[in-house]
């Protein structure tokens, strides 16, 4: 875009001294206005457009401001229109020098004369340097081709070195809409557009000490807005499980995408869409921050307090239990657990075999395992659903073989009995007996827990036709029967 100035040259003319009817002045009052000040320092520089900001003195007030240079009038300078209160009007003006004659880099005299309600008046001059160079830079960067993020820095380059203040403004005028004002090198202006998408324009005003200006009108697009992400538990869990976890984010539009950074435990540790980060063995909170930018810098930031769970199922149950005694067609092993994060299931190795013989998913987790008589082993591993592993050996026998009587002392079959009548038996069986019952006409009439096993029959209470039988049961529940004997009474 073409350059523009911000204020042309004005011509001066008898119309600029204006009259202001002011307040009656009290005929008394017959001493003028004192100018403390000129708003010039003494040796300091006048350009084409310099704003004064003089100071005055006066108990009723000044009513108007005349500015001259080297004798010449430039400006006259009237309180605002309305109600108004001369001793009150804090003013400012920018003198133009126009139809005076006066060189640049010269020596000059500014005068400033105030006048008070009663007519009466007062100046100070200061000398001072005339420079009218217009400051402009040789460059502004970025290019109106580039498209401005949400926070963009625009820099005027090669300004001259008497540069005061440069401004980035929506306004004409540098005081109009100001965005950002830099006061010295790099003259840096910031301009915040978070969140807007648009297209603006603006302007870049170069200021010199002597108050000259130079303005350069920029439009530029703007997206402040960053990348649609869409970072739901399924990609960064709440709840992570111990060494690699796997994290992730995605976007709608992968074009929006420049660069993506995963910081993990305060450091970057990742800039793929799919992270992969060894989150440890012990259990903790980890800060995970997902920050995805677009190629005009603007960034996307998903933050999670991610729970690492490196806590392995609690076991509550395992059958057989260790050293159980079990008998039976199928032997089945089942474990019971808790954990935090829920069961997944598990796995069951059977003796010293290196790969398991089952697993199961769901409960209940029971399996039926193949055994042999004697002494057989497994091994569970069982699962949380974040991959900690909590391992179970149980040791059990198997056994089938039922109790052989290796001994029976009693009557023979078909004897004739009276009184009472003793019996003693011998059992044997490799993992042991429990106990061993006297049946009398096919009820269980006496138990003997120990060996030697012994019993005492009162015969009377049986009649005439006694049957006897002998029953003994193994520790696994195995039972064997003796064959009946018939006594006769």
């Amino acid at each position: 875009m073409g350059m523009l100035r911000h204020a042309a040259v004005a011509a001066l003319s008898s119309s600029l001294i204006i009259s202001l009817a002011g307040p009656a002045a009290a005929a008394t009052d017959v001493t003028p206005p004192t100018v403390i000040s000129t708003g010039l320092p003494e040796g300091g520089f006048l350009g084409t457009e310099t704003i004064l900001r003089p100071a005055f003195s006066d108990e009723n007030g000044v009513v108007k401001v005349d500015v001259l240079v080297n004798g010449a009038f430039v400006n006259s300078f009237l309180p605002p229109s309305g109600e108004w209160d001369p001793k009150t009007w804090k003013w400012s003006g920018r003198v133009r020098i126009g139809g005076v004659a006066v060189g640049d880099n010269t020596d000059v005299d500014v005068t400033v004369r105030a006048w008070d309600p009663a007519g009466n008046m007062g100046s100070r001059t200061v000398r001072v340097r005339t420079d009218f160079r217009t400051p402009t830079a040789t460059s502004i960067t970025p290019d109106e081709s580039v498209t401005l993020g949400g926070v963009a820095t625009i820099t005027p380059l090669g300004l001259p070195d008497d540069t005061a203040r440069v401004t980035l403004s929506y306004g004409f005028a540098a005081e109009w809409g100001v965005i950002s004002t830099a006061t010295a090198a790099p003259w840096a202006l910031t301009w915040d557009n978070t969140g807007q998408e648009r297209t603006a324009i603006v302007y870049v005003t170069v200021e010199d000490h002597a108050g000259n200006r130079f303005g350069y009108r920029r439009d530029y697009k703007i997206d402040g807005v960053g990348p649609d992400v869409y970072a739901s538990t399924n990609w960064i869990p709440e709840v992570i499980g111990p060494g690699e976890g796997v994290i992730a984010v995605s976007y709608w539009d992968p074009k929006d995408v420049a660069r993506i950074e995963w910081w993990i435990d305060g450091a970057l540790r990742s800039t793929s869409q799919v992270a992969r980060y060894d989150f440890g063995n012990v259990s903790r909170i980890a800060d995970v921050e997902a920050r995805v930018f677009d190629a005009v810098g603007n960034v996307t930031v998903v933050t999670r307090k991610v729970r690492v769970d490196a806590t392995a199922p609690t076991v509550t149950a395992v059958t057989p239990a260790q050293g159980a005694l079990v008998r039976g067609e199928k032997i089945w092993t089942e474990f019971k657990a808790t954990d935090a994060s829920g069961i997944s299931g598990g796995q069951v190795y059977y003796g010293g075999d290196s790969a398991p013989f089952a697993g199961v998913r769901e409960s209940p987790y029971r399996v039926s395992m193949p055994f042999v008589q004697g002494r057989n082993t497994v091994l569970w591993q069982i699962y949380d659903r974040l991959g900690n592993v909590t391992e179970v050996r149980r040791s059990y026998i198997v056994d089938n073989n039922a109790p052989y009587f290796t001994v029976i002392m009693a009557p023979k079959n078909g004897a004739k009995v009276k009184g009472t009548v003793k019996v003693a038996v011998s059992v044997s069986e490799e993992y042991g007996i429990a106990r061993v019952e006297l049946l009398i006409n096919g009820k269980v009439v006496a138990k003997d827990y120990a060996a030697a096993y012994k019993f005492s029959i009162n015969t009377k209470k049986y009649g005439k036709k006694i049957k006897v039988q002998l029953r003994a049961y193994d520790k696994a529940g195995n039972v064997t029967t003796s064959p009946t004997r018939i006594w006769k009474r």
